[in-house]
């Protein structure tokens, strides 16, 4: 499964954010990695949160 996956990226100028997960997982777990992305991207964890519910 190496071969599927998903890759996030945020490019601002000369800063470039990228996160990479596994396509083979539940909708719980997208969410979080989408979570974890966001906040990479210097989203705050309560605007996160209201947004995207559930999981951690």
């Amino acid at each position: 499964m190496d071969n599927y996956y998903y890759e996030l990226k945020y490019v601002d100028g000369d800063h470039t954010v990228i996160h990479r997960f596994p396509a083979d997982i539940d909708l719980t777990r997208l969410a979080d990695n989408l979570k974890d992305f966001l906040k990479g991207c210097s989203w705050y964890e309560k605007q996160v949160n209201k947004l995207i519910r559930g999981g951690n």
